[in-house]
């Protein structure tokens, strides 16, 4: 760290926020700080990216490892009036320019005279000198403190200030030097606090660099990154010796990362749950454990789901037993819940429930989950149609169709919202349905989100096409279109999951095309909308711009794309295709003579005069060769291009 340089620490504590909180608190942190200090020129945007933030349950920590001591100054150069009228006839300063010099607080001796695109004009030339850190930091610590925003904020006391949870302490910190500001009654110092149970505070800081130092001695990892990882570790080291492998899958990270905002200094106990349990499908039992309680699952070397679980804890390593046993008390109950839904739910079979889908409202304006669920057949029945399929695959794919959302009125989907799908592919097994039907039920909601698997088979593909259409048709006819971030029924992901599967399968499929066959299947519905052209146009716009974005998302380049789709193709597989090769061939010479023969032909061109070729008018043999050559290649392009 330089002579002229310090370290600058602000921790804003609180009572324990949610782990979501917590982690949009630190990116506004992060942001607005950076924003800050780079506003008012204590840091450039370069350094401005070094800033750190640290996060725990209960505190919220920027760090900027080498803060100057004073702003930088700054010099404005403020264009005025032209001189022609800043200057009368003798040369002495009219009052435009006595005007300006007034409104800029500068003396007119001092404007100057500059050239301009041809003009000469007045400029008054400002320096602002730089002021010391320590002078400019108390404001702009408080109005960082006051810039944060949380979506469910509460007040407390008789204050007015809002936080994401009652505020407790501030610490300000320039090197050894504390900054003093105040909010909402409350005073920045030098006292922090540690782990809430097991180490006794306050503990006060005399320099900003023995924070993390101070933060250890008192029982908290106050990086969330580090601790994270400690968390990771603590939890394989524990499962290995207790004879499993506990998930802490890099796919799912939702669970990991929510464990590091419940704990400041974590430590890991292994408990047991009763074998009898294991008979309950295995994702409701990672549901109840993961989704539910922030526990760890475990499995056995050959992949099976063991009866026990790692849970993290904040507490103290020496009741390490009484914390085990209290676990493992909460999530027996939880587990005796889904044995009893999957008892009640397996004396009925999945198709016996699909009447019951009548009675849940989908959207207002089109009908039931059961009315989706009929359109949802037709519509695939049509894309069987398209791809020729036999009657074998024909009668798969309309029972997976018939049976994809009957899960959604069980007791188990009821309880644990997140397995709808999985579930009734269980129960779809249970009831000895065929296999591709019972993946279809579970796949036909993929993609989920970014990065999801896409279905894998024929059945689960038609079925997911089919269903993600239906929303789509039946949204923009009746005028449920997001604008913005609005999109309450995720439509950019229904039709990104079509794009993408279209593209997988290869399926040739103009989107055209079927926009209008699932626009026409509400009509078959009678289902009363808007206005049927209005939405196939509209729902079509859409749908070919979720393809660009996905090209996008693949790394195609732009220019190829506009190429393609100024085209006006609309078959995803062959726009991938197309776009793949003018990539290719992009910068190679057979492209560039191409460009270069077409460009001169259309600027030789005289479009008037029309495109039928006049014989008559030939007086070289060359030309004669010349038209037959041109024949003969568009003859050939025209088999190409009807082979794709």
């Amino acid at each position: 760290m330089s002579a002229d340089t310090r370290r600058l620490l602000l921790e804003i504590g609180v009572e324990e926020m949610p782990a979501v909180a917590a982690r949009a608190g630190l990116r506004q942190l992060a942001d607005e700080g950076a924003r800050s200090l780079v506003e008012n020129r204590l840091l450039t945007k370069e350094a401005a990216t070094a800033i750190r933030v640290l996060g725990t349950p209960r505190r919220l920590t920027l760090i900027v490892e080498e803060l100057p001591d004073a702003q930088r100054s700054e010099v404005q150069e403020i264009k005025g009036p032209p001189t022609k009228i800043a200057f009368d006839g003798a040369g002495k300063p009219a009052p435009a320019a006595v005007g300006f010099a007034k409104t800029q607080g500068v003396e007119v001796e001092a404007l100057e005279v500059r050239e301009v695109e041809g003009g000469e004009y007045l400029f008054a030339v400002k320096e602002s000198p730089g002021h010391p850190a320590v002078e400019v930091l108390p404001g702009i610590l408080r109005a960082l403190v006051e810039s944060l925003e949380f979506t469910k904020a509460m007040r407390w006391g008789t204050g007015t200030f809002k936080f994401i949870r009652p505020v407790r302490w501030f610490v300000a910190l320039y090197g050894a030097e504390h900054i003093s500001f105040e909010v909402d009654g409350l005073r920045s110092g030098r006292l922090t606090y540690g782990h809430r149970f097991l180490a006794e505070g306050p503990f006060e800081l005399t320099d900003a660099a023995q924070y993390e130092k101070t933060m250890s001695s008192a029982l908290v990892i106050v990086d969330h990154k580090k601790r994270r990882d400690a968390v990771e570790s603590l939890v394989k080291e524990a499962a290995s010796t207790a004879g499993g492998r506990a998930f802490v899958d890099p796919t799912d990270i939702k669970v990991l990362d929510e464990v590091t905002f419940l704990v400041e200094d974590p430590h890991v106990v292994v408990g047991d749950f009763d074998q009898g349990f294991l008979k309950v499908p295995r994702a409701a039992l990672e549901t109840a454990m993961k989704s539910h309680q922030r526990y760890f699952p475990m499995e056995d070397g050959a992949g099976r789901l063991m009866a026990r679980f790692a849970v993290v804890h904040n507490g103290d390593p020496a009741a390490a037993e009484r914390i085990r046993r209290g676990h493992e008390r909460v999530l027996r109950a939880r587990l005796a819940d889904a044995a009893f839904f999957f008892e009640e739910d397996t004396k009925t079979t999945l198709e016996s429930k699909v009447d019951n889908l009548k009675s849940v409202v989908w959207q207002a304006k089109l009908g039931t989950i059961y009315d989706k669920t009929m359109r949802v057949r037709s519509l695939a029945a049509r894309l069987m149609d398209l791809l020729g399929e036999g009657d074998e695959a024909r009668a798969l794919v309309d029972r997976a169709a018939l049976l994809a959302k009957a899960d959604l009125t069980t007791s188990m989907v009821i309880e644990f919202t997140d397995l709808q799908g999985v579930i009734g592919s269980e129960y779809a097994q249970v009831d000895g349905e065929p296999d591709p039907v019972a993946e279809a039920v579970a796949e036909h909601y993929r993609p989920r989100f970014a990065g999801d698997e896409l279905p894998k088979e024929t059945v689960s593909q038609v079925v997911a096409v089919a269903d993600k259409l239906d929303t789509l048709a039946g949204c923009f006819l009746v005028g449920l279109i997001p604008t913005g971030s609005a999109d309450p029924y995720a439509l950019r992901r229904q039709a990104a999951g079509v794009v993408q599967i279209l593209a997988q399968t290869g399926w040739s499929f103009a989107i055209l095309g079927l926009v209008k066959l699932a626009v026409d299947n509400y009509e078959k519905a009678a289902v009363e909308g808007g206005e049927p052209g209005k939405a196939i146009g509209e729902l079509y716009d859409f749908m070919i711009a979720r393809v660009r974005r996905w090209l996008d998302d693949i790394g195609a380049s732009q220019a190829a794309v506009e190429a393609v789709l100024s085209a006006g193709h609309d078959v995803v597989a062959f726009i991938d295709e197309r776009v793949s090769l003018l990539d290719t061939f992009e910068g190679r010479k057979e492209l560039e003579d191409i460009k270069l023969a077409f460009t001169r032909c259309r600027n030789l061109a005289s479009p008037e005069l029309g495109h039928e070729v006049d014989t008559k008018l030939f007086d070289d043999p060359a030309e004669e060769k010349l038209l037959k050559a041109a024949q003969s290649a568009r003859e050939e392009l025209k088999k190409e291009l009807g082979a794709g």
